[in-house]
């Protein structure tokens, strides 16, 4: 996917989900090109992030939830390096959201003694639901409902971006 295209996505994105106001849409367009190489690079799917996102903080880089997660990923600082106030740059928050889904798609698990890292048996699925609620991922209906939104958003903006290479195609 390239940056236009998940622009042009995001922009047309109103039908069943709550339309962005023009300021958050723009702020996703400038960064488009950095969610892009930045998820790819770990193997996350743009529309993935792009849904995380948008169940997140609607593209707000200023959100900050009740409990202290902020930037545009809901990042909590006390797992991160980052403050809150550096996760509302949407760049920092971008990576470090990315990052971090990154080390959830993975667990740790002891073989002959040794810590071993794996994929996690439930895929990207598994994944978001422990980005959201943290080690208690498998046992914890919010994460799945958490998990599952983000996956519906991912499929629908998906759903888009495939109508839309079609027709630039004929």
């Amino acid at each position: 996917m390239n940056a236009q295209l998940f622009c042009i996505v995001l922009t047309m994105m109103t039908d069943g989900y709550d339309s962005l106001p023009v300021e958050r849409i723009e702020l996703a367009c400038e960064q488009a090109e950095h969610l892009i190489e930045t998820v790819e690079s770990y193997g996350i799917p743009p529309s993935v992030f792009a849904g995380l996102i948008y169940v997140e903080s609607r593209w707000d880089p200023n959100a900050v939830s009740r409990s202290n997660a902020c930037g545009l990923t809901q990042v909590l600082p006390r797992y991160v390096d980052e403050t809150c106030d550096e996760l509302k740059d949407p760049e920092t928050s971008i990576s470090v959201g990315a990052w971090s889904l990154n080390m959830w798609t993975r667990m740790t698990i002891r073989v002959d003694g040794r810590s071993v890292r794996v994929p996690r048996p439930g895929g990207i699925q598994e994944a978001l639901a422990c980005y959201n609620v943290g080690h208690a991922c498998s046992e914890n209906p919010r994460g799945a409902r958490y998990a599952e939104a983000v996956l519906r958003y991912a499929r629908h903006f998906a759903r888009r971006a495939a109508e839309i290479e079609t027709c630039l195609e004929h």
